[in-house]
């Protein structure tokens, strides 16, 4: 049984592992992406981009919801071990039953529908048949998150060197595809070594297996309109657009996101948190405890977003190369959602999500993925990958409104606005010095390093001037903490 083959590990150490995690998924793409750009091009970029996207909406369907009511049932019912092998058994005899199923239907894609996709997406079968034995869920519920840890930590890390190793040239896109596939495909095969030692197969009823099917359904929803506008603009773009577009607008997308998973690990970290606040009814807590996080995410959000907004016309070419200059628009554009995510994601973490407002919650997703299908419908054939950014932005701010207006009944969440305004105005200010300073100079990695330095002595100083003037508790005791724990090492 797992108790007695491994144990729990302390909410401290998981949050250790999980921010260690994180920050190899930031570094690791960073150190990938200026690489893969040049040698396989924009149009590689979208190939794989492309088919991946494909395979990742078949996945999806696979996993129907599993991850989260997966997490909470093994949760629920992990100190009976009879209950828990019973319930694991039920869960993943009905995954296979539905992941199969998709499985087929990804073999009947490839075979009528892929076209001169058809190579890449019989590699890219390795994530749907993966999806087939994914069991994370059985190690989220039981706390034993050193396990997936260290499994993604170590397959991120040798797929890296395997596309230094392995990808050269344009013509290695289907190497390049393979081995992100085959890490991917081998990380899940790699859980099942601790089954044994977590979990015994039980025989339980049909009924028992069909009856997690209603809630793996509601639970679904959400899951099905998030990826409307975070990958369906992918597949428009690439279908219509072409692979050239499609790797542009990947590109742009990818570094906005690695910018905001600095500002979704704080997410993970609250929501935990404010739901122990929740359940205890303390309401006032609650609060206070949003308005400290709505400084403190949208002194870091309008950092990020303007920042990258001030060195886009630079980054591309360094990063990616000349072939990615056209990006410089695309990143500036989305660095806006940076602070509208930003502004949702604390109110979704800390409020929705805490206090059970799932409706609201999936009507803000589900507007959002109308939205985005809408503008991307009539603009990407216009404007291609420009056309897939407007219509980003639009779904973003269409979720943020939404979770607003519900929030509003029960939290002033126009007054968190209010600091907002400052940073606005520094960060607009930040972004012209940068990219002016970036104009008058070569572009070049001195000259991107030049603007960094710029950006952030600005942006910090201007801040810790206004918190001196405004008396900002938060900050101003936080900074005080840090400083006199750093000279307290020395």
């Amino acid at each position: 049984m797992s108790q007695n083959a491994l144990h729990h590990e302390s909410v401290r150490k998981n949050f250790a592992y999980q921010m260690v995690y994180e920050v190899l998924a930031l570094i690791l793409p960073l150190i990938t992406s200026p690489y893969i750009s040049r040698v396989l091009g924009a149009a590689g970029v979208g190939v794989y981009s492309y088919t991946y996207t494909i395979a990742n909406y078949f996945v999806m369907f696979a996993a129907l919801g599993i991850k989260n009511y997966g997490n909470r049932e093994i949760a629920r019912n992990r100190d009976d071990e009879e209950k828990l092998d019973e319930t694991f058994s039920s869960l993943f005899y009905l995954h296979v039953i539905v992941s199969s199923i998709v499985l087929v239907g990804y073999i009947v894609y490839i075979f009528c529908f892929a076209g001169e996709y058809r190579t890449y997406a019989m590699i890219q079968s390795l994530y749907v048949i993966g999806a087939v034995l994914d069991i994370t869920w059985l190690f989220d519920g039981l706390e034993f998150f050193k396990v997936t840890v260290i499994r993604n930590s170590l397959i991120k890390i040798v797929t890296v060197l395997c596309v230094f190793v392995f990808v050269k040239n344009a013509d290695d896109v289907w190497k390049y595809v393979l081995i992100l596939a085959l890490g991917s495909f081998l990380s899940q095969v790699y859980l099942w070594t601790f089954v044994p030692r977590l979990v015994k197969f039980r025989k339980v009823p049909f009924s028992s297996v069909v009856g997690h099917l209603p809630q793996l359904f509601v639970l679904f929803i959400p899951t099905i309109a998030i990826s409307l506008y975070n990958l369906m603009d992918k597949i428009m773009l690439g279908a219509i657009s072409g692979d050239t577009q499609l790797g542009l607008y990947e590109n742009s997308e990818k570094i906005i996101s690695v910018a905001f998973s600095i500002i979704a690990a704080f997410g993970t970290v609250m929501m935990p948190r404010m739901s122990n606040m929740v359940a205890n009814g303390d309401t006032e807590g609650q609060k206070k405890s949003i308005e400290s996080s709505m400084q403190v995410v949208l002194f870091i959000a309008f950092a990020l977003a303007f920042g990258l907004a001030g060195v886009s016309g630079v980054f591309p070419q360094v990063f990616w190369g000349e072939e990615f200059s056209d990006c410089f628009i695309l990143m500036a554009l989305l660095s806006i959602i940076i602070p509208v995510k930003a502004y949702a994601q604390v109110l979704r973490t800390q409020y929705l999500i805490p206090n059970r407002m799932d409706k609201a919650y999936t009507i803000s997703v589900c507007l959002g993925a109308v939205v985005n299908i809408i503008i991307n419908a009539l603009l990407i054939g216009r404007l291609g990958a420009l056309g897939a950014v407007v219509g980003t932005v639009f779904a973003e701010l269409t979720v943020c409104i939404v979770q607003a207006v519900y929030c509003a009944k029960h939290l002033p969440v126009f007054s968190y606005l209010k600091h907002s305004v400052f940073f606005l105005a520094l960060g607009i200010l930040m972004s012209l010095t940068v990219y002016i300073a970036g104009g008058f100079l070569d572009s070049g990695v001195l000259t991107l390093l030049i603007q960094i330095v710029i950006g952030v002595v600005i942006y910090c100083v201007g801040c810790l001037i206004y918190f001196k003037v405004t008396n900002n508790r938060l900050f101003l005791d936080t900074l005080d903490t840090v400083v006199r724990r750093v000279f307290k090492r020395r």
